[in-house]
């Protein structure tokens, strides 16, 4: 009789956990909870305070470690969902989540029909209806966002990265052979906590000249700046810097580099919270003109109301760096010699950033705004808002492989010697680039004092490119992500 009154209060709690989820996240449409300590906190404001912690406790055992019961706590979320939607099928917010998860995973018919019958997922024809829905007011949806980032002044990041695609036909069904796809992705996110910078205040974001190549040649060959030349980045480093190499946590750390995705703040940056998707299109990104198609892309989709009064953030890595300066440096040179005081701005067509792409097409209501001389407060051009930046990270580990690409036949004399049973790649991966930094400069270290005592005088060619690669290059290069840690 215990047992029976227990599973009586059981499934009065899980029809009353039904209930919120049908009214929460189905009528008032509200985020959808996965978190296993909100979701209890949930069931517990249903009126269910025994359903989480009971379905935990069937499935835990004292001999789990704290990981496998983090792990069970997410599979009592999956549980309490599965049950809810078997006693209604009007209740599948996660079943609804899953099966646009299994949909973009490129799942047949015939497996999304499977997981439905065993509870996973929802109908496919409720999955079609809600791609439909979703594909219909994606462009609203991202003007509403854009429109509540102005109002409320939130800064935002504009990402465009490109995406290959490997997943595609190999039957030969033509002459021509088959090509892996490259898509583009325009994504914006939204720091909520950082203000905007408004455009009244980023005149001195671009400079007309880009680089001054004249005040950079002369702060280079002054006397102070050569008297520095003259000795070696590694006689220049920091104590600090130097005993860092020799630490085993932070060796760790350096070793590790390329899975930066680890940090804590990098984690909470890296978030899907407050990210929007402008666009998914089918785009290379190998040239000028592709970044221009793709900034035609970002502006259509509304991003040009915004950048018209506040900055946008762009990071990338070096090609988007390099093609993205070079639109945005264009069009503030054709923005001054067409009007020196920055007055009203040219109507011609010269002035239209427009391109004739067929992977993607313009809403009609918008073809307009395709403009990089979008009218707004501050006589700016749109495109003088995007500010591009490059991280540490980029730069560490393309100066690290260029280095190691440059010396190559050195590192993998040095690797295989080390390593007998290995082989050193023609394209190693990051983190072995890293340690055969860290074995080669950490080696030089231990020799450097010595050889620098004895071949001090010493002009050969081939010494003089070994000590700069070693006393310049290599801790140089390994330097640049380090200082950050």
């Amino acid at each position: 009789m215990y047992f029976f009154h227990v599973g009586c209060d059981l499934k009065q709690e899980l029809l009353l956990v039904k209930s919120k989820v049908y009214n929460e996240f189905i009528a008032k449409k509200e985020c959808h909870l996965y978190d296993p300590e909100n979701f209890r906190e949930f069931c517990i404001s249903a009126g269910a305070t025994k359903l989480f912690d009971c379905i935990l406790n069937s499935v835990t055992t004292s001999r789990h470690s704290s990981d496998r019961i983090d792990l069970n706590r997410k599979r009592v979320v999956s549980l309490i969902y599965n049950m809810c939607y078997c006693l209604s099928q009007v209740c599948n917010p996660f079943q609804t989540d899953y099966a646009l998860c299994l949909r973009s995973c490129q799942m047949n018919q015939e497996g999304l029909e499977t997981e439905h019958i065993m509870g996973h997922s929802c109908a496919r024809r409720t999955v079609n209806s809600v791609e439909c829905s979703l594909s219909e007011t994606h462009y609203h949806s991202f003007k509403d966002f854009i429109k509540d980032a102005m109002k409320n002044k939130w800064l935002l990041v504009l990402i465009i990265d490109d995406y290959t695609s490997i997943h595609t036909k190999r039957r030969p069904q033509r002459e021509k052979a088959s090509e892996a796809k490259s898509m583009c992705t325009i994504v914006v996110k939204a720091f909520k906590d950082i203000p905007a910078i408004t455009m009244d205040h980023a005149n001195f974001l671009h400079d007309l000249n880009g680089i001054d190549l004249e005040s950079c040649q002369a702060i280079i060959t002054s006397a102070s700046c050569m008297h520095d030349v003259s000795f070696s980045y590694a006689s220049n480093m920091p104590d600090w810097l130097t005993q860092a190499f020799f630490n085993p946590e932070l060796q760790r750390l350096r070793l590790n580099v390329h899975q930066y995705r680890e940090n804590d703040n990098v984690i909470t940056m890296r978030k899907m919270d407050d990210l929007h998707l402008a666009d998914f299109v089918e785009l290379q990104l190998k040239s000028k003109q592709d970044f221009d198609a793709a900034y035609d892309v970002a502006l259509s989709a509304g991003l040009g109301d915004y950048m018209g009064k506040f900055v946008v953030i762009q990071p990338g890595d070096w090609p988007c760096q390099f093609y993205c300066r070079q639109i945005i440096y264009g069009c503030l040179k054709k923005l001054t010699r067409h009007n020196p005081d920055r007055g009203d701005f040219p109507t011609d067509s010269n002035m239209v950033v427009s391109h004739n792409h067929s992977s993607y097409s313009f809403p009609s209501t918008t073809a307009s705004t395709v403009n990089c001389f979008t009218h707004n407060m501050t006589s700016q051009p749109s495109l003088l808002s995007i500010v591009p930046t490059i991280g540490p990270l980029h730069i560490s580990l393309n100066s690290r492989e260029h280095v190691v690409s440059s010396f190559h036949p050195f590192f993998k004399y040095l690797y295989q010697s080390i390593f007998p049973r290995s082989k050193f790649a023609d394209k190693p991966k990051p983190w072995r680039i890293s340690l055969i930094l860290e074995l080669a400069y950490g080696g030089w270290t231990l020799i450097r004092k010595t050889v620098i005592a004895k071949f001090f005088k010493f002009k050969d060619i081939e010494y003089g490119t070994l000590f700069n690669l070693l006393d310049n290059y290599i801790p140089l290069v390994l330097s640049i992500y380090s200082i950050t840690f």
